[in-house]
């Protein structure tokens, strides 16, 4: 009877959310979000080893250092993920003659850019900096 209880009781103590995380490493459908979900895991593992190796204070200051350092890494990367010149790129959008004409004239000038989401206080000014290079 102790053991059942013992068997419930670590089945219900698993994670939800790192077994998510876990598969989504394993069978994500971007490779970014597999990426990003293998960071995860790992801080995980490294958090869960620490504190049964050593003490619950020392897996303490590894998660948070670990969070920190994935936090640099993520808001490091650049604001602009794609860029692409109007005129290589057709739209499925339709539109009447004259816009047709008008992004037919200025193909060359137009970009359009795909933005990765980004929550940082410096995002506003980076992104300035990012887009006053492109065409306008």
């Amino acid at each position: 009877m102790l053991s059942a209880i013992l068997v419930f009781v670590g089945i219900n103590t698993i994670d939800r959310w790192a077994l998510r995380t876990a598969r989504q490493a394993l069978l994500g459908n971007s490779a970014a979000g597999r990426t990003q979900a293998g960071r995860n895991i790992a801080v995980v593992a490294a958090v869960a080893l620490a504190t049964v190796l050593g003490q619950p204070v020392v897996g303490a200051v590894v998660g948070v250092a670990l969070a920190c350092i994935v936090f640099m890494i993520e808001m490091s990367r650049p604001v602009v993920r794609r860029k692409e010149i109007v005129g290589k790129t057709r739209s499925r959008r339709i539109r009447s003659t004259a816009q047709t004409e008008l992004l037919a004239n200025h193909e060359r000038d137009l970009a359009v850019l795909e933005l990765q989401a980004c929550c940082s206080l410096a995002m506003p000014m980076s992104s300035r900096r990012k887009l006053t290079g492109c065409p306008a």
